[in-house]
């Protein structure tokens, strides 16, 4: 692989070993000798990052698979059902609704106006919506620190996607808030159905793969928005 693919995967490799960079214990849905297969474990052992050896042999592993499962326990059949038919379908309907957004515009350029805020409207609103109508989330929200955890939609842009702190601006726009003031190449999307309490959250590219610029000491060359 070359060119900016390569770039893209070196720049996931390096995000991965600096999470587990530090930390004694890790947690895994399977034992050791099976992420040990996994390409992105694998990496922790080339001499170009200096990890210092493979992550079994660094950090101790736990699978914590059991721990998922008694918490998934507690979820009956027909509570599933319920959220799969109805709260899911619902918190997908307007994520949906969010991404069309970026049709909107007739012409690329017109997309470049868009700021956090617009975009992530349709998300925000069935969030308060259903703030609105569910007391038992305040009653939690209040017994707990929600102050360190955020609740809700959020869509953040570039540059601003590293600082957990930041919540969607109006003032933040695709235009600048890529590397130098360049328009953003990607974003990130947290949404949140308020009744259940189901949360997604996914990163977008904004170009193709092959026009992602990446900060530091990667092609600073323009990229074209899609």
């Amino acid at each position: 692989m070359i060119g900016d693919s390569f770039q893209c995967e070196e720049y996931k490799i390096r995000a991965f070993l600096k999470t587990v960079k530090g930390r004694d214990q890790l947690g895994f849905t399977q034992d050791a000798d099976c992420i040990e297969r996994w390409p992105l474990v694998q990496a922790h052992a080339l001499e170009e990052f200096h990890m210092g050896g493979f992550l079994t042999q660094k950090h101790q592993i736990t699978n914590v698979m059991k721990n998922v499962a008694n918490a998934l326990a507690y979820i009956d059949a027909h509570t599933i059902d319920s959220l799969l038919a109805i709260n899911v379908g619902m918190l997908h309907f307007h994520w949906k609704t969010m991404m069309l957004m970026l049709d909107k515009p007739k012409t690329p350029w017109r997309r470049l106006e868009f700021s956090e805020t617009d975009l992530i409207e349709p998300l925000s609103s069935f969030y308060s919506f259903g703030n609105v109508q569910s007391q038992k989330i305040k009653e939690i929200e209040s017994k707990t620190n929600s102050s360190t955890a955020f609740r809700g939609a959020r869509l953040l842009l570039g540059g601003r996607t590293s600082d957990t702190a930041n919540v969607s601006s109006n003032l933040a726009q695709i235009e600048t808030t890529g590397t130098d003031g360049r328009p953003a190449i990607h974003f990130t999307v947290q949404g949140e159905d308020a009744v259940t309490g189901i949360r997604c959250a996914r990163t977008y590219l904004l170009t193709s793969i092959d026009n992602a610029i990446l900060p530091g000491k990667y092609s600073k060359r323009r990229c074209e928005q899609m």
